[in-house]
């Protein structure tokens, strides 16, 4: 057999070692995949911020992920939807909200299935009114 061809071949075997290896990886350990929370239902003036960021306008429904901030004027309100748990929350105005942290931790099995594992959701409010509704989630 010629140095190439073996060289080839050890290198295939490799990358097929080492792609069975991750699978079975994520078959057994845990891992985080972020989870964006919906905004829906909003009145008014809402704006989102990313970091340092100039906030920008939100005119309809949008997504909101982790270290964004929600910022509603007075009198204005907004509807942030947590898909994972089926809970909901209502925020109104003047009112800030940080996304901490939004996220699902399972293996692969249970992320492909969206029921196994635990859920994190940390959200951190400096201003304004938020009614939490998780009665009909799943926890």
């Amino acid at each position: 057999m010629d140095p190439t061809r073996r060289s080839i071949i050890l290198a295939l075997l490799a990358v097929i070692a080492l792609t069975l290896l991750a699978l079975i990886a994520a078959l057994i350990i845990p891992f985080d995949v972020d989870q964006p929370v919906r905004i829906t239902g909003i009145t008014g003036s809402a704006l989102l911020k990313s970091g340092d960021g100039d906030p920008h306008e939100l005119l309809e429904e949008s997504t909101f992920h982790t270290g964004q901030t929600l910022i509603l004027e007075p009198d204005n309100s907004a509807r942030l939807t947590f898909e994972l748990t089926g809970g909901h929350a209502n925020l109104t105005g003047p009112a800030r909200l940080h996304l901490t942290e939004s996220h699902h931790r399972a293996t692969l099995i249970g992320h492909l299935r969206d029921s196994s594992g635990d859920y994190t959701l940390t959200l951190e409010q400096s201003l304004g009114t938020v009614r939490y509704n998780f009665a009909y989630a799943d926890p």
